[in-house]
C-alpha cells in the first residue's frame, strides 16, 4: 500500500467509468490489499482490472495436543474499477490442511475456499491528500469444498485509513466488523479485527512493512488472536508488484508461523 498522498495527481476523473477507462496518464499509483492484513483505502481506476495473487503460503502451529500444517494455493483478489471511487472485488482460493496429534492419526482436507464479494468505496484521498479513507462492505458465500466451509452466509464491514507520516513513512489503520456463524451452528455473533501497519520504500523499487493485528470475539467462540507480520515488496514496473513475508502468532489462538509469497498486477 502506498503512503497517503502518493496515489496520483488530483485531477477530475468524473467522466470515466467501467466502459470508459481512465487514461494511463491519469491513473494513480498501484495500490494493493496484500501482502499485509491491512486493506488499502485506494480503489482501482475506473475501467481497469487488477489481480492480486497469494501464489503460495505455508503455516504451522504445534502444541502438546495438536499439530497443524496448512498450505494455501493461488489465493486471489480480482478487482474491477467501476467508477473513480468504487471498485468491486471477488476473493477466493484453495487450501490443503493436515491435522494430527500425539495420540491421533493425521487427517487431511483439501479443496477450494468460500468466495467473497466485496465493494470498496473511497470517501476521500483517492488521488491526493495526506489521508485516505474507504468503506468496504463484504459478503462470504458458502461455495467452498465441504471440508472447508461451514455452509453459512457471513459478512461484515471493513474501514481502512491511510496516513502519510514524516520520513516518507506510510501508515495504514483498519477496523473490521464481522458477522459470523457460531461454532455450534446455533446462531451468529460479531467479531472484530484491528490492524496497524507501517511501510516505507527502502531502495529503488524495494519496499518493506511491519504490522500488528488483533482479533476479538466472544469468549464462547475462542480467545484473543494476535499476530505480527513483516515482509518486502518489489515493484519492477508501475503495474506489477512482487511480495514475500512472514506472519508470527503472538497469542495461543493464532497459528505459530506463516510464510507467504505473492504478486499483483493491473491492466
Amino acid at each position: 500500500m502506498p503512503a497517503a498522498g502518493e496515489a496520483g495527481e488530483s485531477e477530475s476523473k468524473s467522466g470515466y467509468h467501467l466502459f470508459r477507462p481512465t487514461p494511463s496518464s491519469l491513473m494513480r499509483d498501484l495500490s494493493t490489499d496484500r501482502p499485509d492484513l491491512t486493506e488499502s483505502p485506494y480503489t482501482v481506476d475506473a475501467g481497469h482490472f487488477q489481480l492480486e495473487l497469494e501464489v503460495a503460503s505455508y503455516s504451522r502451529d504445534e502444541n502438546s495436543a495438536r499439530r497443524l500444517e496448512g498450505m494455501g494455493l493461488l489465493g486471489f483478489n480480482a478487482k474491477m474499477g467501476l467508477s473513480p471511487s468504487l471498485d468491486v472485488q471477488l476473493v477466493g482460493g484453495a487450501r490443503h490442511e493436515r491435522v494430527g496429534g500425539p495420540s491421533n492419526p493425521d487427517e487431511t482436507v483439501s479443496g477450494v475456499t468460500d468466495l467473497g464479494l466485496r465493494l470498496k468505496w473511497n470517501l476521500w484521498g483517492n488521488d491526493s491528500g495526506q489521508t485516505a479513507l474507504a468503506l468496504m462492505p463484504f459478503v462470504e458465500l458458502p461455495t467452498g469444498s465441504r471440508e472447508l466451509t461451514n455452509g453459512a452466509v457471513e459478512g461484515g464491514l471493513i474501514v481502512p485509513l491511510a496516513l502519510s507520516l514524516p520520513s516518507e513513512i506510510g501508515m495504514g489503520l483498519m477496523v473490521e466488523a464481522d458477522w459470523l456463524e457460531d461454532a455450534d451452528g446455533s446462531g451468529y455473533h460479531p467479531e472484530w479485527l484491528t490492524t496497524a501497519t507501517l511501510g516505507r520504500d527502502l531502495a529503488g523499487p524495494l519496499g518493506g512493512f511491519v504490522e500488528f493485528a488483533s482479533g476479538f470475539r466472544p469468549r464462547s467462540e475462542g480467545d484473543w488472536v494476535g499476530t505480527v507480520n513483516a515482509g518486502l515488496t518489489y515493484g519492477p514496473n508501475p503495474n506489477l508488484q512482487l511480495d514475500a513475508g512472514v506472519l508470527l502468532g503472538v497469542s495461543e489462538e493464532a497459528d505459530g508461523v506463516t510464510f507467504f509469497t505473492g504478486l499483483s498486477f493491473r491492466r
